[in-house]
């Protein structure tokens, strides 16, 4: 058994022979006790203190008046430290650590918990909200303190906790005012987490107890948020203001988790899949446009790169912030194919407007058409267009053919797509100071000529059916017309002939 091989290599191990070690101590006593007999002296003196088998030598006065001290050799019974006793002690230490076999069970637990795997074992109490919020904190600082050193940052803490908030879309309050035009390609440092740790709370949480957990990793990931900014904010980040966007970016993440990993549920609602496409609609034609933009205005965009960035390190860095700040321009290109524009201060560069607006030093900003060509005009006809195939495809998963519930299905998708654009707007835009770039982004009223193109589409799918079904009568009574007059003018042309 386990327990008495433990008990034996002890005993070895502090006797130094082998063998049983309740005799071997007894014998080593015995013999040191005889030893010790023949070493002390004949006359007789008051005390001996003697320490045994601890030291090499101790020293016995035989005489306290008497200067004169004589040395008692005691020789040390402690084992020696050879290749014998090593092998037992590792054979102990062996012995009392788990088997080989508990070894990979554990280890695959401990993996799971670092990475946060929803197939890892529940918490207990309730806590997995709690540990999801703070995993996905961790997990946003680790990938913000990679790129503090990427960019070789003197302090990568503080500027990991700074690149954290602004991933989490917190406004930065400088000398110069308010930036609260963010990358939203930062976004992603905080969103990826969220999503993994709403998997986990989604996997190990209840469905009747998911909206308890989902407030409780709500409320923990905008307390720690807050706590970032208060602490490491250096006074630039409003503690209300980031802990609010924390809180609508863990929002974002969460439904982002519960939409791709619902209890029984493996597809999104028809409803949902409609309003998003008719959403995206916009944003496709969009980034055709940018990339058309792009390819045309490539030389404005040199310039101004060159003009703004000197040495290598410069130029790399405005590489990676145009990058972040793609899919703000996606946003902003889709804005301006709706028909209602992108705001730069005070102007707007629209198809129906023309301009000289101040645009920031970001350099793919320059792509910006001040002068808008005429056939831009039709890009929200292209917008209607794309929200009726939206709808056409929400129609094939499930199919509606009263004219009133597709009729109802149109708002309801025109009014989905404008709170659409309300969120992107408020992500993609913001201030860049308190100067004339005040607001920059999509303009005000571009939710609700969102909203506008899609009603105007989705009409369109839901009206011509029944126009169509209406119509079908009457081209039968129109072409049997058709047919009968035919046949009475060549009636009447054979009785002239006769």
């Amino acid at each position: 058994m386990r327990g008495s091989g433990i008990l034996g290599a002890a005993g070895r191990l502090f006797t130094g022979h082998p063998g049983e070690p309740g005799s071997h101590r007894q014998e080593a006593a015995g013999a040191q006790s005889d030893e010790h007999r023949q070493a002390l002296p004949a006359e007789g003196n008051d005390t001996v203190p003697i320490d045994v088998g601890v030291t090499e030598q101790h020293t016995v006065p035989i005489d306290e008046t008497s200067e004169d001290q004589q040395t008692v050799p005691i020789p040390d019974r402690r084992p020696d430290p050879g290749p014998e006793n090593v092998g037992v002690l590792l054979s102990l230490v062996v012995g009392i650590l788990p088997a080989r076999s508990r070894w990979r069970p554990l280890g695959a637990a401990a993996a799971r918990l670092v990475v946060l795997s929803p197939r890892g074992r529940p918490v207990p109490g309730g806590m997995a909200p709690v540990l999801a919020a703070l995993w996905a904190v961790a997990a946003g600082w680790l990938a913000a303190l990679i790129l503090a050193v990427c960019v070789m940052a003197d302090t990568p803490a503080e500027v990991a906790a700074w690149i954290w908030l602004a991933a989490n879309h917190a406004p930065v309050t400088g000398e110069s005012g308010t930036v609260s035009v963010l990358p939203l390609g930062l976004m992603l440092a905080a969103l990826l987490p969220l999503r993994r740790a709403g998997r986990y709370v989604v996997t190990h949480c209840e469905p009747a107890g998911l909206r308890g957990a989902a407030v409780a990793a709500l409320a923990t990931y905008s307390i720690a948020a807050a706590v970032v900014a208060a602490a490491w904010g250096g006074g630039h980040f409003s503690v209300p203001t980031t802990a609010a966007w924390a809180a609508l970016c863990a929002l974002l993440g969460g439904a982002w988790a519960w939409l791709r990993q619902r209890p029984g549920h493996t597809t999104w609602p028809p409803l949902l899949s409609g309003v998003l496409r008719a959403a995206a609609a916009p944003l496709v034609l969009g980034g055709l446009l940018l990339v058309g933009a792009l390819v045309v205005g490539w030389q404005a965009v040199a310039q101004v790169q060159g003009e703004v960035a000197t040495t290598p390190a410069e130029h790399a860095a405005m590489v990676l912030l145009q990058a972040a700040y793609l899919p703000n321009l996606v946003i902003w290109a889709g804005a301006y194919a709706v028909g209602a524009g992108v705001a730069f201060g005070p102007e707007t560069v629209s198809p129906y407007s023309d301009g000289t607006p101040l645009l920031p030093d970001l350099p793919l900003v320059h792509i910006a058409p001040l002068d808008s060509p005429n056939w831009t005009a039709m890009l929200p006809i292209v917008v209607a267009v794309g929200a009726a195939l939206a709808a056409i495809a929400t129609n094939r998963r499930q199919p509606l053919h009263q004219l009133g519930r597709r009729i109802s299905r149109a708002f309801a998708m025109s009014a989905g797509t404008a709170a659409c654009w309300f969120v992107l707007g408020l992500l993609a835009g913001g201030s860049l100071g308190d100067g004339p770039l005040d607001y920059i982004g999509p303009a005000a009223g571009t939710p609700i000529v969102a909203g506008l193109a899609t009603l105007a589409g989705t009409l369109l799918w839901a009206i011509l059916p029944t126009v169509a079904s209406d119509a079908r009568p009457v081209a039968r009574g129109v072409k049997s017309r058709v047919a009968k007059s035919k046949e009475t003018i060549a009636a009447g042309a054979q009785r002239r002939k006769d």
